[in-house]
């Protein structure tokens, strides 16, 4: 049960960013932070299949969103190419649906998906300093990869293709999500991240309810700490 409620609170931050243009918003935040309480409290295991299906479908959407609505910066040469990624993107997210790969295909499949993302980014960057927030992105997402299991790897896709890049924080929103997800991969064993993991997504949200317009610079940092919360509670 826990998983699905971060899962849904990830997927829902990251529709509210780029369907509702309103990310730092009650809209966005407040169901957020009902989900990452109710997930905190819950503490309960269930079927990872919902999860997933969530987490797989919230993938598919970014990366959609990613091929109709390139970024408006990027260089018309370059927009084919963009495009054609994120086609590359969806057709190793429908691999997902394949429950019976063998280890190493299931292990390409996702590196693969982070390479893609690494692509698009390095397509759409205007400056090096997005190219750096990028490689930061990377690592968070490889190390919420190696939790095991599909959803972990759903979960790290979720956060490196809905991350928005650029923002004026964005440099800084991105290595605190390399550095927690590899404290959350260190102590995936232990107890305290189950619980934790929830509440540092929900701490992001009431930080953005009690001070209007101060997550507004780096709605990935949202999207981002649900989905390391979704990877944990879904790892196998």
């Amino acid at each position: 049960m826990s998983s699905l409620l971060v899962a849904l609170a990830a997927v829902w931050l990251a529709a509210a960013f780029h369907l509702l243009r309103d990310p730092c918003g009650p809209v966005a935040l407040l169901p957020a932070l009902a989900l990452g309480l109710a997930a905190a409290v819950v503490r309960r295991r269930d079927p990872l299949l919902p999860a997933q299906i969530v987490l797989g479908a919230g993938l598919a959407g970014a990366l959609a969103m990613h091929f109709f609505f390139p970024p408006a910066e990027l260089p018309f040469p370059r927009l084919a190419g963009y495009r054609g990624f994120a086609v590359m993107g969806l057709v190793l997210a429908s691999a997902y649906l394949c429950l019976h790969l063998r280890a190493s295909l299931q292990r390409a499949r996702f590196l693969l998906l982070v390479a893609c993302f690494v692509v698009l980014a390095l397509a759409a960057a205007p400056s090096w300093s997005w190219t750096f927030e990028a490689v930061e992105l990377m690592f968070a997402g490889l190390f919420l990869g190696q939790l095991g299991g599909s959803a972990p790897q759903l979960a790290a896709g979720l956060m490196l293709f809905t991350a928005p890049l650029g923002a004026p924080y964005g440099v800084v929103a991105a290595a605190v999500l390399a550095v927690w997800s590899a404290v959350l991969y260190g102590d995936r064993s232990a107890r305290w991240p189950h619980l934790v993991a929830p509440l540092a997504g929900s701490a992001f949200c009431a930080v953005g309810l009690l001070w209007p317009g101060s997550v507004c610079e780096v709605p990935a940092l949202g999207v981002g700490l649900f989905s390391a919360a979704a990877a944990l509670e879904g790892m196998s």
